[in-house]
C-alpha cells in the first residue's frame, strides 16, 4: 500500500504550490512560465501527496466566516489538523494508508505541533501516522542569524578580510557565543550584519544548495 504524505512549504506564508510546482510535484514549471515537463525525482512515483496551503489566506486558501483569521502557530495546527480529518472524511479509502507529514522551511514548527494534535485526537479519529521528514528546518531564528556568518566564511563566501574585521569589531575577537541577533539594526555593527547578509543574498545563489550554478534564474 502507497503512502500518504502531507506537504507544506512552510514561510510561514509560503504557498505549497512551491512544492508541487518547483520540487517534488509530478510536473515542473517550464522557463516560459507557461508549460509545464515531467519531474524525473516526483515523490508521487511512490507516494500519494496532500500539497496544503497553510496557514489560512497563503496562496488560494481563504475563509469565508472572517478576515480576522489568526495564524499563531498554535492555531495553524488545529487549522490543518481540522483539514486532515475533512480529507479522510472525503476520501476513506485513504484512512488505513501509512500516513507522513513532511516538509521545509518553518514546517520544521507546523508538523510536530500537527504531529502531537494527531496523537492526541488518535483516540476519536483515527490517523496512520507513521513518520514525519523535515529538510533544512527552522528551528531558531537566533541560532540561523548567529551561525550564518560562520556558514558563509566556512563556505567561501565572506572574504577573510570582512570575517576578521566583523569578529573583532562586534563578537569581541571571537563568533563563539557572539549575539548577532541581538545586535541593533540601526547600530554600526548592525549596518555592517545588513550589509554582510545582503551581499550573500545578492550572490543569485540557491540557499538549498549553494554549490548550484543558479546565474540569473532563481527558479
Amino acid at each position: 500500500m502507497d503512502p500518504l504524505v502531507l506537504w507544506l512549504n512552510g514561510g510561514p506564508g509560503c504557498s505549497s504550490l512551491g512544492g508541487l510546482f518547483e520540487e517534488l510535484g509530478p510536473y515542473l514549471i517550464n522557463k516560459d512560465g507557461k508549460t509545464l515537463r515531467l519531474n524525473p525525482y516526483s515523490w508521487n512515483k511512490y507516494a500519494s501527496i496532500i500539497f496544503l496551503e497553510s496557514p489560512a489566506w497563503t496562496g488560494y486558501s481563504y475563509n469565508t466566516k472572517s478576515k480576522n483569521v489568526s495564524t499563531n502557530d498554535d492555531s495553524v495546527a488545529v487549522e490543518n489538523y481540522a483539514a486532515l480529518k475533512d480529507f479522510f472524511n472525503k476520501y476513506p479509502s485513504f484512512k488505513s494508508n501509512p500516513f507522513y507529514l513532511t516538509g521545509e522551511s518553518y514546517a520544521a514548527v507546523y508538523i510536530p505541533l500537527l504531529a502531537v494534535k494527531i496523537l492526541e485526537g488518535n483516540k476519536a479519529t483515527q490517523i496512520n501516522l507513521k513518520g514525519v521528514a523535515i529538510g533544512n528546518g527552522v528551528l531558531s531564528d537566533s541560532l540561523h542569524t548567529n551561525t550564518l556568518p560562520l556558514y558563509l566564511y566556512s563556505h567561501g563566501l565572506m572574504d577573510e578580510e570582512v570575517w576578521q574585521s566583523f569578529q573583532s569589531q562586534c563578537c569581541n575577537g571571537c563568533m563563539d557565543g557572539c549575539d548577532i541577533k541581538g545586535i541593533p539594526d540601526e547600530s554600526k555593527c548592525g549596518n555592517m550584519g545588513g550589509n554582510l547578509f545582503a551581499a550573500y543574498n545578492n550572490k543569485l545563489l540557491n540557499i538549498y544548495n549553494i554549490y548550484e550554478n543558479c546565474g540569473k534564474n532563481l527558479n
